[in-house]
């Protein structure tokens, strides 16, 4: 009778009410507006992290042809200042940051939505190792199915707005940025938003993948360290 009762105070705790449950369990933190919500900020901000850090680099690397490394702290800076100081540096640092909100918002935004939203309701072992893992597999394959063609139209519609730039006057179409090419193109002529770009769907697909499958190991192998011991209340000690 003892086991029963704590049977039902186990399957009815704010915390474990799911130990002894195998399907879809529907949480509040999965809802799909909050898991696109999430997954726009996260995409966001890494792509202007690496937007960042590309434009800065490329540019040093440029100003490497002319000068040498620095060597001290204070070259540091002044490499720094110089590298702030270049032709269309600004244009070019608000390009990037556009795109990045574009492709943000739209392609990785979209990947996590849709990999978040195929397995978070799928059961994981508690307190031990997770034996439903293989159950997140085919999912994670369809989400990254289901989206990879978005990242083809966004590469797309950047290398428009770059190359505009390089044509005689007379054959450019006047873009003033990535997503403003994306939509004219996408007005004037859809189809050619995904030309050619199956090289893009399918390394979307890869890195989506492998990505997701890869962040799925690594949280079941470092679980230990984010779990709680039932028993001692307490998080769980690793020898």
């Amino acid at each position: 009778m003892y086991f029963e009762i704590d049977d039902v105070k186990r399957r009815h705790s704010p915390y474990f009410d799911v130990y002894n449950v195998h399907g879809w369990i529907n949480t509040p933190d999965e809802a799909l507006s909050w898991t696109w919500a999430r997954s726009v900020f996260a995409g966001v901000t890494g792509l202007v992290i690496n937007e960042l850090f590309a434009h800065k680099y490329e540019t040093y690397k440029k100003l490497r042809t002319n000068f040498h490394p620095p060597e001290t702290l204070a070259q540091v800076f002044a490499f720094n200042k110089a590298i702030k100081a270049t032709e269309n540096y600004g244009s070019a640092l608000r390009h990037r940051l556009g795109y990045a909100l574009l492709a943000g918002s739209i392609d990785v935004g979209s990947r996590l939505t849709a990999y978040r939203w195929s397995v978070g309701g799928l059961y994981q072992s508690f307190g031990s190792v997770n034996t439903e893992s293989w159950r997140r597999y085919l999912p994670t394959i369809l989400s990254a199915a289901a989206t990879s063609w978005i990242l083809g139209p966004m590469e797309i519609s950047r290398k428009a707005f770059l190359s505009d730039k390089t044509f005689p006057s007379e054959l450019r179409k006047g873009y003033t940025s990535a997503f403003n090419a994306f939509t004219r193109m996408a007005r004037a002529n859809p189809y050619s938003l995904f030309k050619n770009t199956l090289p893009s769907v399918l390394c979307s697909f890869t890195q989506t993948t492998f990505l997701f499958g890869l962040f799925d190991y690594l949280y079941d192998l470092f679980s230990p360290m984010h779990r709680e011991d039932v028993t001692s209340k307490g998080p769980v000690k690793l020898m």
